[in-house]
């Protein structure tokens, strides 16, 4: 599963809400939340 998320799949959609400029918590990378929820 990691090798398809990271190298077949277009995430490209979930980059301009995944932002770190902002103050506060680091946001968390989009494919790793993909991760997560296909392992359930």
């Amino acid at each position: 599963m990691h090798s398809l998320i990271e190298h077949k799949l277009d995430l490209s959609i979930f980059h301009p809400k995944y932002r770190n400029d902002a103050p506060g918590r680091l946001a968390y990378d989009p494919a790793i939340l993909l991760k997560i929820i296909l392992s359930f």
